[in-house]
């Protein structure tokens, strides 16, 4: 005698992806904050969740994105250089998001 186990992962992909990835984009948005190039700010500020993506919306941000040179924290790239120093506490948050449910 024997129990057949079936998950539906896609089900449960779908499940997680409704509910998690739009928290998930929040903390990467608070996360990336210090590495997005700061002028005038105005680029920091236009960064708006929307869905499972982070979004920055001024005519600049996709060649700053690409081609700033970055000075310290801040510069091109900013999730990866985000990644680079804050897995961990990211780790953290997705833990805590799945952890309360």
């Amino acid at each position: 005698m024997g129990i057949k186990v079936k998950i539906d992962e896609g089900r449960f992909a779908k499940k997680f992806a409704t509910k998690f990835e739009p928290l998930l984009a929040h903390e990467v948005k608070r996360l990336c904050d210090p590495f997005v190039p700061l002028d005038t700010s105005t680029l920091k500020n236009s960064a708006r969740t929307v869905g499972s993506s982070v979004w920055y919306s001024t005519p600049y941000a996709r060649r700053q994105y690409y081609e700033h040179k970055g000075d310290g924290l801040r510069g091109a790239h900013w999730e990866q250089r985000m990644l680079r120093t804050k897995r961990a506490e990211l780790t953290a948050a997705i833990a805590q998001l799945v952890k309360r449910g």
